[in-house]
């Protein structure tokens, strides 16, 4: 139970001994970012499934973006009635954000430290923008698959570094269809200073992420200390291929389509398999944090994977059967990261201060326009409690 002392006034941080540390911000990838390291042979072969699939080229780089935070104005102004929703039927007024050019922030690493500095935040760990995305596309094509994110974490690596100074901690993008490719990758990645994985939720295949062929990847990541984070992913890939009895062409990017294969229900199904399939009763050191799925899925899952356990805990059992109820080992393994508009004091009294992370999703339009903002979602917290969320919890895990 998180404890409770008078509000600290979390948005100015320059009243605490400490700084802000952000577990979710983001670059946007430039036109070399996929293609600089990358044969002309797997270029060709990804910007065909890309172009069918319809995302476009590698070489595609975003010009105009939405304002840090614009999105999230525009909620709030949909929810106090500033904004009438029936003024654009056919796309929600939220996504109507401001615009901006890519700033230099965006795109680099020395302005970004920059931008940093004046946040009066000590570091973050960055997440891509587009490549998130390709996997979903890419994944029939194991070798080009492969070929194309070792060559974007080349670039990750020399654009932003995966440890240089203590600040910035880019995730490396892996797959992991082929388990023996994904280990030589990741021994790879470690030897650049590797701190924190990006991988996609959902299954590995057509096998969890928790199936014994993926212990020896596993083992590598535990004994490496490494932070295996699943950040929100292809929203859009995870509905044909996995709820197929409710697909309508025709509904594509619909309000139905969220919530049967939106980003919670992802990562609800990959913690549980890593939960029921036993994967922390086999690496007992592993860390896994959530990121940018917020958190109000959390409570319902922790509940009804303790009640599957008590109903079925003598039946068929992958990876062993469980030693502890399913929701202990949820709240020593998974590190969560609610978004802005949830009850962010809610989270912390479930999972406890240790467990619970600040992601401001910065510069993203549906994140906070600054960490700072975000901060004060968790006004109410004692301060001890607060350096937790806003700084100890992710330096400590990805201290080496």
């Amino acid at each position: 139970m998180a404890t409770t002392a008078t509000p600290t006034q979390a948005s100015e941080t320059d009243r605490l001994e400490w700084q802000i540390f952000d577990a979710d911000s983001h670059y946007y990838e430039t036109e070399d970012a996929f293609v600089g390291h990358l044969s002309d042979e797997h270029r060709d072969r990804a910007d065909r499934l890309l172009t069918a699939g319809g995302m476009g080229r590698l070489t595609d780089a975003v010009r105009e973006v939405g304002a840090p935070g614009s999105m999230t104005r525009n909620l709030r102004k949909m929810a106090t009635g500033a904004i009438d929703v029936a003024d654009t039927p056919r796309r929600s007024p939220a996504f109507n954000s401001e615009k901006t050019s890519i700033r230099p922030e965006y795109i680099e690493r020395a302005a970004r430290l920059e931008v940093l500095d004046s946040h009066d935040v000590e570091g973050s760990v960055l997440f891509p923008s587009r490549a998130n995305m390709l996997e979903f596309y890419l994944e029939g094509d194991v070798d080009t698959t492969y070929a194309t994110f070792r060559a974007f974490n080349e670039w990750l690596d020399e654009t932003w570094g995966f440890s240089r100074d203590g600040r910035l901690y880019a995730a490396a993008q892996l797959s992991m269809i082929d388990p023996e490719r994904s280990i030589a990758e990741l021994d790879r990645l470690l030897a650049k200073g590797l701190r924190v994985l990006n991988l996609r939720p959902g299954p590995f295949g057509r096998r969890s992420p928790a199936d014994p062929a993926f212990h020896p990847f596993w083992a590598r990541v535990e004994e490496a200390g490494v932070l295996a984070c699943f950040h929100a992913s292809n929203t859009f890939g995870y509905l044909p291929k996995f709820y197929e009895g409710f697909w309508d062409p025709d509904g594509f990017g619909s309000s139905f389509m969220y919530v049967v294969a939106g980003s919670d229900r992802q990562i609800m199904d990959t913690l549980a398999a890593l939960v029921m399939h036993n994967l922390f009763g086999h690496f007992p050191k592993l860390k896994v944090a959530s990121i940018e799925h917020g958190a109000y899925w959390v409570p319902y899952l922790l509940k009804i994977m303790d009640k599957a356990h008590a109903f079925y805990r003598f039946g068929p059992a992958l990876g062993g059967r469980l030693e502890e109820k399913p929701s202990a080992l949820f709240k020593r393994h998974v590190w969560v990261a609610p978004f802005h508009e949830e009850d962010c004091l809610a989270t912390v009294s479930l999972l406890g201060p240790d467990h619970v992370l600040l992601g401001s999703d910065f510069p993203h339009s549906e994140g906070t326009e600054t960490p700072q903002e975000m901060l004060g979602r968790f006004d109410g917290l004692a301060e001890q409690d607060l350096r937790k969320v806003a700084h100890d919890n992710i330096h400590r895990l990805l201290a080496a």
